[in-house]
C-alpha cells in the first residue's frame, strides 16, 4: 500500500527529487530525504528590497547569500542539525543549528518577504520584493523563535516543508 505525503510535489526541470512515498513512510527514510533535499538546495543568492512605508520612492536593496550544509537528520533523537551561513551585503554570520523536531510548533512555507516582515521587521519599513523570487521554510519553535531555510525553487521548498512536517509527525508518534 502506497502512502501519499501531502505537499510533496516533483520539482520542475530535469532534476526532480521524486521520493518513493512508501520509502518515506519511516522516520529514518524521511530524515534521509530531508538531508538530500537540503543538499540539493545548495547556496541561494538573491536580493531583497525594503521600502519606506510612508514614501514608496525610498527603498533599500540588500544582497543575500544563504548556504546550508552538513545537514544531518537524527532519527534516533528526532533532531535536525545543519550549518547555516548568511551573507548580507558582504557581512557574514554563521551558526550551527540543532533542532529537536518535537519542539517545532509550526512549519510555514511562505515568500521570503513575508518571512522578513514577520520575523525581521523594521518600524516604518516593509520588505516588498526578492529577486529572484525566494521562498522561506520557517521552523517555528518554543517562545515564538524561528529558523529559516531559503530556496529559489518554490517546489523544493514545499517538498522540504512537507518532509519536515512528516518527520515531526513521526517523532510525535514515537513519544511515550
Amino acid at each position: 500500500m502506497a502512502l501519499a505525503l501531502p505537499g510533496l510535489m516533483p520539482a520542475t526541470g530535469g532534476s526532480a527529487v521524486t521520493p518513493n512515498p512508501a520509502a518515506v513512510a519511516s522516520l529514518p527514510a524521511t530524515m534521509a530525504l530531508i538531508e538530500q533535499q537540503l543538499r540539493r538546495a545548495g547556496s541561494v543568492t538573491f536580493s531583497s528590497t525594503m521600502q519606506d512605508s510612508s514614501d514608496e520612492n525610498n527603498s533599500t536593496q540588500f544582497d543575500f547569500t544563504v548556504a546550508v550544509d552538513a545537514a544531518v537528520g537524527d532519527a534516533t533523537h528526532c533532531q535536525l542539525s545543519y550549518h547555516q551561513k548568511v551573507v548580507r551585503d558582504g557581512v557574514a554570520s554563521e551558526q550551527q543549528v540543532q533542532l529537536a523536531l518535537r519542539d517545532i510548533t509550526d512549519v510555514v512555507v511562505e515568500s521570503f518577504e513575508k518571512y522578513q516582515n514577520e520575523w525581521e521587521t523594521r518600524p516604518g519599513f516593509v520588505f516588498v520584493l526578492t529577486d529572484p523570487a525566494t521562498t522561506a521554510v520557517v521552523l517555528v519553535g518554543p517562545k515564538h523563535t524561528a529558523h529559516f531555510l531559503a530556496f529559489t525553487d518554490g517546489n523544493l521548498a514545499t517538498q522540504v516543508g512537507a518532509a519536515i512536517e512528516r518527520a515531526i509527525g513521526l517523532c510525535s508518534a514515537q513519544k511515550s
